[in-house]
Formats: structure tokens, sequence, C-alpha cells
């Protein structure tokens, strides 16, 4: 398979189509990824893999600090933050992303 087959047929495979749909509650929301908080944008895909999108805070962080996407292997996971950490601590994180990073705005 060309490239192009290969990455059309990740997206349509089931696999696919179950990481999305677990992943979607979660989507635009504030998340774990090993020891950073983290926007979940959505999911992808190449011919390879199926991966994670996320948005790293701006100048924060132990990894990126230009606050560009980055696309993780759904081999690892996230942990959600939204509706486990308490509602007032959580909406304060919501806070300082929205009003401290000028990127991506969770909720």
């Amino acid at each position: 398979m060309e490239n192009k087959e290969a990455k059309e047929w990740m997206y349509n495979s089931d696999t696919y189509k179950e990481i999305l749909e677990k992943a979607k509650p979660h989507i635009g929301t504030l998340v774990l990824d090993m020891f950073e908080v983290v926007l979940l944008v959505g999911v992808e895909a190449d011919e390879d893999d199926y991966y994670y999108v996320y948005q790293p805070a701006k100048g924060a962080g132990w990894g990126r600090k230009d606050g560009k996407e980055y696309w993780s292997s759904c081999v690892g996971t996230y942990y959600p933050l939204k509706g486990v950490l308490p509602e007032r601590e959580y909406n304060y994180l919501v806070w300082l992303w929205n009003n401290n990073y000028n990127i991506g705005t969770a909720c």
C-alpha cells in the first residue's frame, strides 16, 4: 500500500474509531500526559500508528516548551482531569490555561 492508501485505511479502521470514541468526551479538556498537563486536541493516524494529539502549555513542563501540538502514540495513555479533580480545582486549571498560555482553549 502507498502511504495515502495506508493512511486512509488507518482512519477507516475499527481501532481508530474505537480510540476516537473513547477520547471524544475528553477532547478540549485538560489531561495528564505522563507528568505534564496538556490539552487533548484530538486523535490522528499515519501509516504506522494511532496518536493522541496534545497541545502543551507554552513555556511550561518538562517536555515541549514551544507550545506546539505534538502527537503521542496511543500505545501510551492519558489521564483525564475533568471529573476526577474536584470541580473547583479543575476550573482553576482551566482558568490558568485559558488566561496565561494564549494557545488552544480548554473547557
